[in-house]
């Protein structure tokens, strides 16, 4: 088996048990992990975004019934997140990856 895929499979899955524990945070990882392995821009954000998908969903489902998740917001901020998430679809895209992945590197260095 590559190597690369099983190190990427670690990378991914440690990242990912980590955000769900912690609350988010694993695309901190994800993201500059797929862009060294050659990865564009936006294509590791969109790869990144689809795990914390699954994670979120995951974490959601833990929660259910234990009266930590208030159901009055879960609907508007469910509607809130869909809308950036189109709005990014569609303005990832358009910009350059050059530029995009030094974007990237900045917010990240912020953060």
């Amino acid at each position: 088996m590559d190597l690369l895929i099983v190190l990427t499979f670690v990378v991914t899955f440690l990242a990912s048990i980590v955000s769900g524990m912690g609350g988010g945070g694993g695309g901190f990882v994800i993201i500059p992990y797929y862009i060294a392995i050659g990865l564009p821009p936006a294509s590791a954000i969109a790869t990144a975004k689809l795990a914390g998908v699954g994670t979120a969903l995951g974490a959601l489902s833990a929660f259910k019934g234990t009266g930590l998740v208030d159901r009055k917001y879960l609907l508007p901020f469910t509607l809130i997140t869909l809308a950036c998430a189109l709005v990014s679809a569609w303005l990832i895209p358009q910009i350059d990856a050059q530029v995009f992945q030094k974007i990237i590197g900045i917010v990240l260095l912020v953060m």
